[in-house]
């Protein structure tokens, strides 16, 4: 597409510090790029660093880059260094800057960088560590125990040290020294309230004057009132300090009685001064000032202070064992190495001639600190051109520390430096009318942008391409507060009508084929599911909706509604770990056998639990009264158990969970029930997490994972699934970035989330905290400084709250609909219902409140009749397999992995340095990605590639050696056959090809690597990264026979033609193609033991996995 003319005057803007305010869907990405092309006419690609807020973004630029000075023949000398491209996160950057100055940064450049979850573990023992110490010190941090309360000083330690830049800030904002502090806070409640305590004053001053004018006429009664409010407030207003003021106006406030005196003059004048009197009682009350709460918090705070950096200094001692970084030592090592050491800022700024930074909004005040920096001062010698792209108005991610207000500063610096801003105002994702209602909507919103952490509306223009429809695109529905019989409906009766409502909406349009605009193919076609997306704050109800998209008939994908730690599956595989750990827990062994990893019933396990005095002691011999499947299951168990209790002291816990997972099939068990491949994602992402806390004990291991199933703020999502043929139920943060024809934003009257945690802190003002509840105590005593941190936090929360809004809002290209109660000022509904009742917005539905017709729902929702078959005609569904001696739990599809011909006794694969399944994974992504064109991928895109697929952080070395080995197994692939067939633009390919047959009354599912269509015909390729040391392919290929023959007739069967199959060994490119009768014979094999029942046994399954 031709671009337009504001980003033609980006991209070739000169040579200069530039500001570009990019509005939702208005290409910035391909401008950003575009611009980095044009800065390559006159530098260097080493010259340019460009700042991405992801890595992913950072991969999508650096492989745009690449493209472009491959096929553009006047950028050909700058391919040689598109390996030096400086192109990737912040912390890629920092990290970069302190290796580079080891000695000056007082760091190992070999040190690596801790993935999130280690990182957390490290947090959480060094914090619990320090409240251990603190609890027998006996000094001010006992205090703070004491005060404030364990359990919270736990909870918040953990997120103090994730925060420790902010609440360093905090505390060297207060003084060193705690005499200061409440002079501090004085000052900062003084300057922040100041003005509105001088109205007050000069109000209540005026009133006075007026009720001691009026006095003396007013009846006997009034008047004593008067006397007694007077004298209340005897002091000087101008004189008092505010709180004596304060205290003295709520002393008067009290004794005004607004039921005497006359009707009329002067009684009616005294009576409105009361009531003005009053008012102004409560607003002063209101604001935060310094009380009796401040006084005893102040020894709480100075015992916070010494616990914070009694763990911090637990947690930097933890990190040098293991050799390691957190992100945040990144940010804040790369800011003191360029602020203490002026030759090395100097260095670094004469090395870049450009610095670009993407997504600007969301930078947290230390990455400011360092891109200033970087960028350093105007006059003082050679500096980068500074290059900001960014959208206020799409500044969601407080909760992560980005500051809205830092991209305002830094915008600022640009223009103090002669700089521009540059719009970028059309959206090539929405269309005009759609946008208009959009600007309509939010120039009311953002009305107000008074506050640095306010933004303003900047309009947009729509897309070229035209509208579908006459309109209106844009529809607000209302969910009303009253049934038909007028009673009121509770919020659970809204949420259900408000879902059927949008459920039916959404099915309606489908049938009807609603006309969408397809941006790739240029043209109006009909919506699809996969168009849709119903965008969350909450995720507590999401239940609601999915059970109205499913009544409905629509199909939808969801991550689930519950935290990821507290979710059914995790919290199994989590019992397993926690009973290795602690045999003797009954507790979790009841819960683990009750789980599809055992399914034993509860009358079994009330048995067992009569008969023995434990669980595991009864599995091994349960009493007579357990009989068929249920005691061929306890056996089950027991074995399975008694393997894995041997091995919990050899084996780290990720390897344990494997082997249970696989020798006890749960996930194929949960995978044909409703939700269950959600629930196999959710067991695979727990294998992930766990993966990457290798080197912990089993024991910490399950307290990290307790730990986080318990934690307050729910961090972590559940896994993703990828089904673009359903709607998608995510939450608008998720949304982030995405676009989507139709999108629902349902539950819009939902204000901010309200925040209480007892310990706040705020980098520019302090730190402070409520008390333990005494006895006479209702809620906890709330010093007047934490309320001002309260109401500082909640500002800025509700201003994200609205630009939260405009980020659900512009998911949408076609239609919006925006549902919600109707009440609730703060609401989005709200907001968008008080701007259409202005001249704002010209275009959009505004629909009756829906009536909360909970009836009618569960009618329409009716489930279908079923006719049950007669007893004659009934089937056993358990297969006869299953029915057999010694069987795991059923297994409702087996994965083709497990069909393996027995060997003996149990493999484990050879460890060596424990990267071998990762090298699988890296080469068999790497031949995905490029198309089986591997020769596009050098050594930089396969170390992103190493990074990427790696669940634990890596350093420089590991990633390089790790990536040349990759390099190797793909050189040896573009050498084969397969590799030249798909060098033809004809060939259809499918990689990593999910598949589900039924073998002669057995499901099998599996992952064909390859499988492509050339003129030959079709073929199956399983890809191997065997090592063949001391054997030959065709021997390892034998292994592998039952595996590939499945491979082959599933595709034959969907196909209806016959294949070639064959397994491509990627060490020495050697490509075995076993003859179609070894292959019979080996499935002919495999299915005799399936029928005689010895395929489930877990004494013949394995734990394979490929060698290194």
């Amino acid at each position: 597409m031709k671009p337009t003319d504001e980003q033609i005057a980006v991209i070739e803007a000169e040579a200069t510090d530039l500001a570009v305010t990019a509005g939702a869907g208005s290409g910035k990405t391909h401008v950003l790029v575009e611009r980095y092309l044009r800065l390559l006419r006159t530098s260097s690609i080493p010259e340019i660093a460009a700042v991405t807020f992801t890595e992913a973004a950072a991969t999508e630029m650096r492989e745009r880059v690449r493209r472009a000075v491959m096929d553009d023949a006047g950028l050909a000398h700058h391919r040689a260094e598109l390996d030096d491209a400086v192109i990737g996160t912040v912390h890629s950057l920092a990290l970069r800057l302190l290796r580079e100055h080891p000695f000056d940064a007082a760091i190992d450049p070999s040190a690596g960088v801790l993935g999130e979850d280690e990182a957390e573990l490290l947090r959480r023992t060094a914090a619990v560590e320090a409240i251990d110490d603190a609890a027998e010190a006996g000094d001010d941090r006992t205090t703070a125990l004491r005060e404030i309360g364990v359990y919270w000083v736990g909870q918040l330690l953990p997120r103090m040290l994730a925060d420790r830049d902010d609440v360093d800030a905090a505390f060297n904002a207060m003084g060193d020294d705690p005499a200061d502090w409440h002079d501090h806070a004085s000052t900062v409640l003084g300057a922040a309230y100041g003005a509105e305590q001088g109205v007050i004053r000069r109000e209540v001053a005026a009133l006075a004057t007026d009720i001691e004018r009026n006095a003396p006429g007013v009846n006997e009664r009034q008047r004593e009132v008067a006397d007694d409010v007077l004298a209340s407030l005897q002091a000087s207003p101008e004189a008092a300090d505010w709180e004596v003021f304060s205290a003295a106006l709520a002393e008067a406030s009290g004794r005004v009685n607004l039921q005497v005196g006359r009707r009329s003059p002067p009684d009616s004048d005294v009576r409105e001064a009361f009531h003005k009197l009053r008012a102004l009682g409560k607003d002063a009350a209101g604001l935060p000032a310094w009380n009796d709460a401040d006084e005893r918090v102040l020894p709480a705070l100075v015992g916070v202070r010494a616990l914070f950096r009694a763990a911090a200094d637990g947690y930097a001692a933890a990190k040098r064992e293991q050799h390691a970084l957190d992100f945040l030592d990144l940010e804040v090592g790369a800011v003191a190495l360029l602020r203490d050491h002026p030759g090395v800022a100097a260095e670094v700024r004469a090395g870049f001639r450009h610095l670009m930074v993407d997504e600007a909004q969301d930078i947290n005040p230390t990455q400011a600190d360092l891109i200033r920096l970087i960028a350093g001062p105007a006059p003082a010698g050679p500096r980068p051109h500074l290059f900001l792209v960014g959208d206020a108005k799409q500044s969601i991610y407080r909760f992560r520390g980005a500051d809205v207000a830092r991209f305002a500063d830094l915008r600022r610096l640009v223009a103090d430096r002669g700089g521009p801003t540059l719009p970028l105002s059309r959206s090539f994702r929405t269309h005009g009318p759609l946008v208009e209602a959009a600007n309509g909507i939010f120039t009311e919103v953002f009305a107000d942008a008074s506050e640095p952490f306010e933004v303003s509306m900047e309009r947009m223009s729509g897309r070229p391409d035209p509208a579908p429809g006459d309109g209106p695109h844009l529809a607000l529905m209302p969910v009303g507060k009253t049934k038909p019989d007028g009673a009121s409906a509770v919020d659970e009766e809204r949420r259900g009508v408000e879902a059927d409502a949008g459920a039916a909406e959404i099915a309606a349009l489908l049938r009807e084929g609603r006309e969408v605009w397809d941006r790739r193919e240029g043209t109006m076609r009909p919506a699809q599911p996969g168009d849709i997306a119903v965008l969350l704050r909450r995720f507590s109800k999401v239940h609601a909706f999915e059970q109205a998209l499913e009544a409905h008939g629509v199909p939808y994908t969801t991550p689930s509604g519950m935290g990821f730690f507290t979710r059914q599956e995790v919290l199994d595989c989590a019992h397993l770990l926690r009973w290795l750990a602690e045999p003797h827990g009954e507790i979790a062994l009841a819960g683990l056998l009750r789980s599809p990893f055992f399914m034993l019933r509860d009358d079994t396990l009330l048995t067992l639990r009569e008969h023995r005095r434990s669980f595991f002691d009864g599995l091994g011999d349960p009493p007579d009264a357990v009989e068929g499947r249920e005691r061929e299951r306890c056996a089950h168990a027991a074995r399975l158990l008694g393997e894995l209790r041997g091995l919990a002291g050899t084996l780290p816990a990720d390897a344990l969970l494997e082997r249970a997972l696989e020798t006890s099939g749960v996930e194929a068990a949960w995978r044909p029930i409703e939700g269950g491949e959600q629930a196999v994602a959710n067991i695979r992402k727990l294998v992930r997490i766990v993966r990457t806390l290798a080197g912990y004990t089993l024991p910490d291991v399950v307290e990290y994972l307790d730990q986080r199933r318990e934690e307050l703020d729910v961090r972590e999502g559940p896994a993703v699934l990828d089904r673009p043929e359903a709607v998608q139920i995510m939450t608008v943060h998720a949304s982030k970035g995405l676009e989507f024809p139709i999108v629902w934003i349902p539950e819009a009257h939902l204000p901010s989330w309200p925040s209480y945690e007892p310990i706040r802190w705020h980098r520019d003002d302090g730190v402070s905290a409520t008390l333990q509840p005494g006895e006479e105590d209702t809620t906890r005593p709330r010093p007047g400084f934490y309320a001002h941190l309260l109401l500082r936090d909640q500002a800025e929360d509700a201003a994200e709250h609205r630009r939260l809004f405009y980020v659900a809002a512009t998911r949408a290209a076609d239609y919006l609909y925006v549902s919600g109660d109707d009440a609730n000022r703060g609401g989005w509904l709200q907001l968008a219902l008080a701007a259409c009742e202005t001249d704002a917005v010209e275009s959009a539905e505004v629909r009756e409140p829906l009536v909360v017709d909970v009836e009618g729902v569960a009618r329409r929702a009716a489930p279908r009749d079923l006719r049950l078959a007669a007893e004659a005609d009934e089937q056993d569904y358990i297969a006869p397999l299953l029915e057999r001696p010694r069987v795991i739990p059923v297994r409702a599809s087996t994965p083709v992995t497990a069909l393996r011909e027995p060997t003996g006794a149990p493999t484990l694969a050879r460890r060596s340095d424990g990267h071998g399944a990762l090298r699988g994974s890296v080469v068999h992504r790497a031949i995905e990605e490029s198309a089986g064109d591997v020769a596009s991928l050098d050594a930089s895109a396969l170390a992103t590639l190493v990074r990427e697929e790696s669940e634990r952080a890596l350093d420089g070395a590991a990633v390089d050696a790790l990536a040349r080995e990759a390099g190797e197994m793909l050189a040896e692939f573009a050498r084969t056959s397969v590799a030249e067939a798909l060098t033809d633009p004809a060939v259809e390919r499918w990689f990593e090809l999910p598949f589900a047959w039924d073998w002669d009354g057995l499901p099998v599912h599996g992952a064909i690597d390859l499988v492509y269509r050339d003129a030959e015909g079709w073929h199956v390729i399983d890809f191997k990264t065997d090592s063949l040391e001391g054997t030959t392919a065709e021997a390892v290929a034998r292994r592998y026979l039952v595996q590939i023959g499945l491979y082959q007739r599933a595709v034959e069967a969907v196909v209806g033609e016959d294949s070639a199959a064959g397994l491509l060994f990627l060490r020495s490119g050697e490509l075995v193609q076993p003859p179609r009768a070894d292959l019979d014979a080996a499935l002919d094999e495999a299915r005799e033991r399936v029928d005689a029942g010895g395929l489930l046994d877990p004494e013949a399954a394995e734990f394979v996995e490929e060698p290194e």
